[in-house]
């Protein structure tokens, strides 16, 4: 059975979930939420509420006079999870909404706004946005989200690393101060590095010799993060080696067990060819 739109209608910005639409909605018209879906399941109407039930989903389709494909952004793609986190400010014409951007990383192109913690314009980084294509067009693909462990690899590796001079001088061209937002240049290159299949499968492998892998760890950081005398490069370069070796470490024992880890260090090896069914 479909249900008749509500009497106000309320617009459902791009990737919005249920919850924060369902909200919106209600709100415009003079209720709540729960109270709709409580008279629906009164009226036999609504048969199940679970957060993401298929009835629910339409329900709210319908209620709202929303397009199908609404409410149908997977949570998994990819081999990567897709997480719903706060929407674009300014998409969202300053409306708070929640929501599934598989595409995106930090940053709305379209507003050239940061969609982290603190949102906030940065059209006056051009760093930023360069970043946020290069994640769009080679990380989203392939199922490396922005809250995925390649780039909570790639944040600790940048502020552990980076020159603090380069940081300063950030800060004062752009007047920014929030140092998630400066460091996102280097933190997609590290998530692109550390899924980068040529990278892996030489790191990442117990038969390469020892000192080969440590090399090439530490001229592929060194060429994200230029050698400068206030830089801490060794300590970038030394998270990069311990997840290596973890890995080199967990697939020789995966191998020889032929039992695979879930955990999210393991399934970086996705990207390489030393994991069996391994993808690019």
């Amino acid at each position: 059975m479909t249900l008749r739109p509500l009497p106000i209608s309320t617009r459902a910005f791009g990737g919005e979930g249920v919850e924060t639409y369902s909200r919106r909605l209600a709100t415009r018209n003079h209720t709540d939420n729960k109270a709709i879906e409580y008279a629906l399941r009164g009226r036999g109407l609504l048969p199940s509420t679970a957060a993401h039930s298929p009835d629910r989903l339409q329900a709210w389709r319908d209620l709202g006079g929303l397009h199908q494909s609404m409410f149908t952004t997977p949570q998994e793609s990819n081999g990567g999870r897709i997480t719903d986190r706060d929407l674009c400010a300014r998409c969202c014409q300053g409306q708070s909404a929640h929501g599934r951007l598989p595409h995106a990383g930090f940053v709305c192109l379209r507003h050239r706004h940061w969609i982290g913690v603190r949102q906030r314009t940065v059209d006056q980084f051009p760093e930023a946005l360069s970043a946020e294509r290069h994640f769009r067009t080679h990380l989203a693909p392939r199922g490396v989200f922005f809250d995925a462990f390649a780039m909570q690899l790639g944040l600790d590796c940048s502020a552990a690393g980076i020159c603090r001079s380069l940081l300063l001088e950030r800060s004062r061209r752009t007047g920014i101060g929030d140092l998630a937002i400066l460091l996102y240049p280097e933190q997609v290159a590290f998530a692109r590095l550390v899924s980068q299949r040529k990278f892996l499968d030489v790191v990442a492998n117990s038969d390469v010799e020892r000192k080969q892998r440590h090399t090439v760890v530490q001229s592929a950081v060194r060429a994200i993060l230029p050698g400068a005398k206030n830089g801490q490069t060794w300590r970038a370069v030394a998270r990069i080696w311990t997840v290596s070796e973890g890995l080199a470490g967990l697939n020789a024992q995966a191998t020889r067990d032929a039992s695979y880890p879930v955990d999210d260090v393991y399934q970086l090896l996705r990207f390489s060819s030393l994991r069996p069914n391994g993808t690019q």
